[in-house]
C-alpha cells in the first residue's frame, strides 16, 4: 500500500514508504491503520492492527438461534463475503472452511483465465479484475454510479442498461451487466455451499451487514436484484433479518 500527501503550499506530493503487513492479510475482514505528523512535520503512516468483525464473528451462533429453516447464509460485506451452512452432526451453523472459514473472501473477479475466477489479490493485469459489484448493482436507475478512480473496467450505459467493460483472456474486451456478474459470484458460493453440504441448495438466505454504506434505498434496489438474479438460477432467496 502507497500512499501521498500533497503539500498543497509547494504544489508537490510526498510518497509515504509502503506499508508492510506482517500478518497473514486473509486473516482478518478490514485493516486499520494510523496516518500522523513528526515532530518535525513529516507525515507517516503504519498498520495498527487486524480488524474483526465482531457481527461476523458471532454470525454461526445468531443463525442458529434465529434461522430456522437451516438454509444455507451468505452475509456481505465491504467487497467481500462469508458463508455459513447447516452442520447436522454439531447440530448449528458453521462458517464455509473452503471460503476462508470466519474471514470469507474478498469478491474480485477475474477474467484473466478463460473460465472466469476469484483472485484473493488484484491480477497482475488489473484490466482483467472487476469488483464492488455490489456497489454498483444498488445505485439507483435515478443517479450516476460514481466512478472510482481505482476501476481499470469501464463503467457505461447502452439504451439504459448498466454495463461492465474489461479485458478478457482472448486479448479483446467485453462487456457484462452487474445482474450477470453477480450471478457469476453466487455460483462461486453455490459450488462451495454443495460441496460442504453434499445437495444442491433450493434456498440461500442472504444478510447484508449493516456495516455497509448501503442506504434504506440502495439496500431495496439491492434486494430486488438478488431476487431477480436467484430466480434466473432456480434458487429460492431468503433474507435474514435479524440486528
Amino acid at each position: 500500500m502507497i500512499i501521498g500527501v500533497l503539500n498543497p503550499d509547494e504544489e508537490s506530493v510526498f510518497m509515504i514508504p509502503s506499508l508492510i503487513f506482517t500478518a497473514d492479510s486473509n486473516e482478518c475482514h478490514r485493516y486499520e491503520i494510523n496516518f500522523g505528523i513528526t515532530q518535525n512535520n513529516d507525515p507517516y503512516v503504519e498498520p495498527s492492527e487486524y480488524v474483526l468483525l465482531e457481527q461476523i464473528v458471532n454470525l454461526p451462533s445468531t443463525l442458529t438461534s434465529t434461522v430456522k429453516t437451516k438454509s444455507p447464509v451468505i452475509e456481505f460485506f465491504d467487497n467481500s463475503s462469508v458463508i455459513c451452512v447447516w452442520d447436522s452432526k454439531k447440530n448449528s451453523y458453521e462458517f464455509a472452511k473452503n471460503w476462508n472459514g470466519i474471514y470469507g473472501r474478498d469478491l474480485f473477479l477475474s477474467f484473466e483465465d478463460e473460465t472466469p475466477k476469484l483472485v484473493d489479490k488484484f491480477s497482475t493485469k488489473r484490466s482483467f479484475v472487476v469488483y464492488d459489484i455490489l456497489e454498483i448493482l444498488a445505485t439507483p436507475e435515478s443517479k450516476e454510479i460514481k466512478i472510482d478512480p481505482d476501476w481499470e473496467f469501464k463503467v457505461f450505459k447502452d439504451d439504459g442498461t448498466v454495463l461492465l467493460e474489461y479485458d478478457t483472456h482472448s486479448g479483446s474486451r467485453n462487456a457484462a451487466s452487474p445482474n450477470h456478474l453477480m450471478s457469476l459470484l453466487l455460483n462461486e458460493h453455490l459450488k462451495v455451499i454443495k460441496e460442504e453440504s453434499s445437495i444442491t441448495p433450493e434456498s440461500v438466505g442472504i444478510y447484508i451487514t449493516k456495516f455497509s454504506w448501503f442506504t434504506e434505498e440502495s439496500e431495496k434496489i439491492l434486494k430486488t436484484k438478488f431476487i431477480e438474479i436467484f430466480e434466473e438460477m432456480n434458487v429460492c432467496c431468503e433474507f435474514v433479518e435479524f440486528c
